[in-house]
């Protein structure tokens, strides 16, 4: 068929822009897939998630920054975003369907379940899965489980050795299928940590429709990726059968693979691999309202963008507890020095200190305390230490009852105040007047008065000394 020559020169043109990146091309905007974990806001305001971006072909995208995430909370864009490669590890769920269609031979005598213990004891061989702690791995056949959530790839491997399969004759894949979905249903160990159902299977006659949108739907509710290996001749993929593996991998966001004796499993290997690490994002929230809130992530690299699903969460925010510690029950202001002036009878002040509890579980730092004296504020504290509070005693000169109370506004708005504490405040004033001379006065008199005895025997004696002698 002949192409004129203005639509060659039109498509010539069409391509030179697209080239020239002038036409954005709908390829790059769907290449990428980000999907991101739920959120962990146990050190709220602090919100820290996981970002699992892959390419077309399922591998991680390496060598991201904060430059290419945005994090939209409540439709605002989050800043302050700090990344970082952690290593999360891989929750996988080997399923194996050790029913009748794994107990075929080859021309060399090998069972199909043969080759798939081969190949799985090389998977657990390799350096990247001999470090214990990293995985949470499962191993479950149709007589029952052999591993359940172990951390040692080891553990699978003896288990597998020892196993001796009884190749029932039922066909039971897709239930087992949806059964072996029982080992991801729990949370991960990790936040962020993918979830994979690896399901070694032959070809089963197809089920129910319920039942495959039942198992879809409850991988897509688990977070799971489906991995279906068949186990058959070359060209099984072309099999009737075969096209409802397809569509439960493809809506699981795994896919199938025909096992192949000599690559093995490398491909799945090298794509559970490149997930067991995934981009921390963490950001400082400006949320303070109690409720349901959602944020989502975008991702920008050069002129592709790709965006996560919203991911939802509730927050419920309380005022903190205020606790007074130990208040005093009675004070006392006194002086026996009457030439102290009234504002400086001791103690002139105290000190009041208060203890702060966040029963909602997020710990943040206040903004204001007030200290209440009789409902009155006396002292107030905008800048740390927050919880020491002075009471100003020097006007306080009569002796009465007092009430103290503690008052806060934390850095979301929320306010809260203590219980209101009773102290008796006894005022002794130093005596002034006649009453400050009392004590003086009385040994005063006494000198005075010793002087005075003293005085007058001296006269006597004076007086009898001068007296004539008589002569008889």
């Amino acid at each position: 068929m002949l192409i004129s020559t203005s639509r060659r020169l039109l498509i010539l043109l069409l391509l030179t822009l697209l080239s020239a990146g002038l036409i954005p091309s709908a390829l790059a905007q769907t290449d990428i897939s980000l999907h991101i974990s739920e959120l962990n806001i146990e050190s709220f305001p602090k919100i820290s998630l996981f970002a699992q971006v892959t390419d077309d072909r399922g591998y991680r995208l390496l060598g991201l920054t904060s430059d290419n995430f945005r994090i939209l909370e409540e439709n605002a864009e989050a800043s302050g975003i700090e990344v970082r490669e952690t290593t999360v590890g891989s929750r996988i769920v080997f399923a194996l369907n050790t029913n009748f269609g794994l107990r075929i031979r080859d021309t060399l005598g090998n069972s199909r379940f043969d080759l798939t213990r081969q190949v799985l004891l090389d998977w657990w061989r390799l350096p990247e899965f001999n470090r214990v702690g990293v995985d949470d791995l499962s191993l479950i056949a149709i007589d029952g489980t052999l591993q359940s959530h172990s951390r040692a790839a080891v553990n699978l491997a003896t288990a597998l050795d020892h196993h001796q399969p009884t190749f029932p004759d039922e066909e039971t894949g897709y239930e087992f299928l949806f059964q072996a979905l029982d080992f991801t249903a729990d949370r991960p160990p990790n936040i962020g940590m993918p979830s994979y159902l690896v399901f070694f299977t032959a070809l089963s006659t197809p089920p129910e429709d319920t039942t495959v949108m039942n198992i879809i739907t409850r991988a897509q509710s688990n977070e799971t990726a489906i991995f279906p290996v068949l186990l058959g001749e070359e060209d099984v993929l072309d099999q009737p059968e075969a096209v409802i593996l397809n569509q439960i991998a493809e809506e699981t966001g795994g896919q199938v693979i025909l096992f192949n004796d000599d690559e093995g499993l490398d491909q799945l290997i090298d794509l559970v691999i490149s997930q067991r690490t995934q981009y921390s994002l963490s950001y400082t929230s400006q949320i303070i309202d109690s409720g349901p809130h959602e944020i989502k992530v975008q991702l920008i690299i050069d002129d592709t963008e790709a965006a996560s699903a919203v991911r939802n969460f509730v927050l419920e925010i309380q005022p903190p507890e205020i606790t007074l510690l130990q208040p005093p029950r009675e004070i006392i202001r006194s002086s026996d020095d009457p030439s102290t002036p009234l504002d400086e009878i001791q103690p002139t002040s105290i000190d009041l200190e208060f203890a702060k509890t966040f029963p909602d579980g997020f710990p943040r730092e206040l903004t204001l305390s007030q200290l209440l004296i009789d409902g009155v504020v006396v002292n107030q504290r905008d800048a740390p230490p927050y919880e020491r509070l002075v009471w100003d005693l020097r006007p306080l000169l009569q002796s009465e009852e007092h009430t103290i109370q503690v008052f806060v506004v934390d850095s979301f708005g929320q306010e809260s105040a203590s219980d209101i504490h009773r102290v008796q405040l006894e005022v002794e004033l130093p005596p002034r007047g006649l009453v400050a001379i009392r004590p003086a006065l009385g040994s005063l008199l006494l000198a005075l008065g010793v002087l005075l005895v003293g005085t007058i025997m001296a006269a006597i004696l004076l007086t009898y000394g001068r007296r004539p002698l008589k002569i008889a």
